[in-house]
């Protein structure tokens, strides 16, 4: 992912425009391939060796800043090796002092020699490898995931948007003639992404399913501006979750960016579709966060009556309002209940879900909140006076246990 300073776009108005490259330009395409060529581990073995090599590479290329750009993806896709947990500057001491105490000394006839009672002196792992193993250039190269040069540009052009997205204060993206698989995937990232979202069904723009029904999904997310705490965190999960968008047969985003250059700040709008050109050819459509992969493995392990659902369905309610349950559970005798979590970055949704509900909802639903939602007065209040909470709520500190969420189904099913 790009840094803020290796972003590069122009303003024209109100508007943000990230100034894409031509996956087709021979000279920017020559370059990918001699930076993808430097991280093949071809002589190539540590992390200052690498920079060597493609300093070697973009000396004298007309656009330094996107040079550093491909660099910095091309980073992202190494993976080095990290300093082990010593105290390098204590024992580092230890070995020079040492070995400036056999040096006065002399009479060493070969550097092996020398080595050789140093060890023998000192009890320190720094005395029998490097010296300073702990700076990041002498990081030791271990993988890197290949790519072709087209591939790279394209992926530096997706970086360009993400870069931009983590000073959103909101975004709005309309979804059209999506399949049913699609739609779940694209709930399924918001949610694991964790980001605070409303989804409605609106009128095609473009055509109608053939039972019907609009095919045209209008997502409100708020952006990391308008998130007070954890906004960093939360703007690398937007920017995480912008990938799965691009391949989507019809889609269309605008986004309000605090955009900061050498004129000040300025609220800047960022409008993109599928004629933007942006594609990925690895769109984290398989991405799971580990906590629910841990989660479902220890509610199977403790639970043999609820079976977890594959798939979960959009529930539909009032005014087109769609909900994407986290997860759903069936019983042996057929039933099904839903579970939608509302972690403390959710606490606008859990009120708009609270109020759904107390009007009347049916939907199979158990609701879970977060503690640190529930010790505000304001929501503690409303979760004592909520009807649907009583009756199908829990709380969960960070996330639910299984024991909890056993009981509660059981207590709504029973």
């Amino acid at each position: 992912m790009l840094t803020k300073d290796l972003v590069i776009c122009r303003c024209s108005g109100k508007r943000i425009l990230p100034v894409f490259q031509k996956t087709d330009d021979a000279e920017l395409l020559e370059m990918a391939e001699r930076l993808i060529g430097s991280c093949e581990l071809n002589g190539i073995f540590t992390r200052g060796e690498m920079n060597q090599a493609w300093d070697d590479v973009t000396t004298g290329f007309f656009n330094t800043k996107l040079a550093n750009g491909l660099r910095k993806i091309l980073e992202d896709r190494a993976l080095f090796t990290s300093s082990a947990e010593l105290d390098y500057p204590t024992e580092r001491k230890k070995v020079l002092l040492a070995s400036a105490s056999l040096l006065s000394q002399g009479g060493f006839s070969t550097e092996k020699e020398y080595r050789q009672n140093l060890e023998e002196r000192i009890d320190s792992p720094l005395a029998r490898e490097r010296l300073y193993a702990d700076l990041p250039d002498n990081d030791r190269l271990l993988s890197f995931r290949d790519t072709s040069p087209r591939e790279l540009i394209e992926r530096y052009n997706l970086a360009l948007v993400q870069g931009l997205l983590l000073d959103a204060s909101s975004i709005e993206l309309d979804v059209e003639d999506a399949s049913q698989a699609q739609l779940r995937r694209l709930f399924s990232l918001v949610r694991f992404n964790r980001l605070v979202s409303m989804a409605e069904a609106k009128a095609p723009k473009n055509q109608v399913d053939s039972h019907g029904e609009t095919t045209r999904i209008h997502f409100t997310i708020d952006g990391p501006g308008s998130i007070l705490n954890q906004s960093r965190s939360y703007g690398f999960q937007l920017a995480r979750f912008f990938p799965s968008v691009v391949n989507l047969k019809h889609w269309e985003l605008k986004a309000i960016i605090n955009h900061t250059n050498a004129y000040g700040s300025k609220e800047r709008e960022l409008r993109l579709d599928e004629t933007s050109g942006l594609t990925c050819r690895d769109a984290y459509g398989s991405y799971v966060p580990e906590e629910i992969g841990l989660f479902r493995k220890a509610f199977a392990a403790k639970n043999s009556r609820w079976h977890f659902l594959e798939e979960c369905p959009l529930l539909k309610g009032p005014k087109g309002l769609l909900v994407f349950p986290d997860f759903g559970f069936t019983s042996p005798d057929g039933k099904t209940i839903y579970l939608e979590l509302f972690h403390r970055w959710h606490a606008n949704q859990l009120m708009q879900r609270l109020d759904q509900l107390d009007c009347g909802s049916e939907w199979p639903l158990i609701i879970g909140v977060d503690r640190a939602i529930a010790a505000k007065p304001d929501f503690q209040e409303r979760l004592e006076n909520s009807p649907a909470f009583q009756k199908a709520g829990f709380l969960y500190r960070d996330f639910p246990t299984v024991d909890r969420l056993v009981s509660r189904l059981e207590q709504i099913s029973g």
